[in-house]
């Protein structure tokens, strides 16, 4: 299974022979979607995006919405995360996504956090092989941050840059996270995250991806 990254919350995810994933693509940085890959499922975790990819000519289909799903071979589930605003009751949406390919290989996109996700949650998903967490954004510290990782042992946890952060504000954030995760350096750093049934160790390795120009 290989993950790689166009930036903020956007990752392809790429089994051979199987289901192509392309998560929230209009979240990435700098790209605009017609310019992206292409890719037989697409997520979103703000389903507000969903009516803006529709209007195109995309063929793939689309998921923003929690649920079950079976694409192809691929098993997705589709988490709510929504909260409501304390000030103004208004709800701030947000969908995690589960995807299992037939080899058993997994990943979970935790798309844009608001708030710790309740620990029921957490505790009753499957095993995740690679995690991918959006690191800073409103509502959730550091702590909470390496509290989730920890929760969840995926085998890779890939951190990501929430979409509307500055670059500087989450260098510092990543930074405090990967202290959390009592790492002092900036962490592994590739193009591409190659996920196998042969690499997958005992313990969380963090990694950074770069994002495809």
């Amino acid at each position: 299974m290989d993950i790689t990254t166009y930036g903020g919350t956007c990752f392809r995810i790429a089994e051979r022979g199987h289901t192509t994933i392309l998560t929230d693509p209009l979240q990435a940085h700098k790209r605009s979607a017609d310019s992206l890959p292409q890719a037989e499922l697409i997520t979103c975790s703000q389903p507000q995006d969903a009516q803006r990819l529709r209007a195109t000519a995309s063929d793939a289909y689309i998921i923003a919405s929690p649920g079950e799903y079976e694409i192809g071979d691929l098993f997705v589930t589709g988490i709510a995360l929504h909260i409501a605003a304390e000030a103004s009751g208004a709800i701030q949406h947000n969908i995690a996504y589960y995807f299992e390919y037939p080899n058993r290989l997994s990943a979970l996109h935790l798309g844009t956090l608001h708030a710790m996700p309740a620990q029921t949650i957490l505790e009753e998903l499957p095993e995740v092989h690679a995690l991918l967490l959006p690191v800073g954004g409103a509502g959730i510290g550091t702590d909470e941050l390496a509290e989730i990782t920890t929760t969840i042992e995926p085998k890779f946890a890939v951190p990501m840059q929430p979409p509307g952060m500055r670059a500087e504000a989450y260098a510092s954030v990543l930074s405090s996270y990967l202290q959390a995760m009592g790492i002092s350096d900036d962490g592994d750093t590739r193009e591409t995250l190659r996920v196998s049934a042969s690499n997958l160790g005992e313990q969380t390795q963090i990694l950074r991806l770069q994002a495809l120009p």
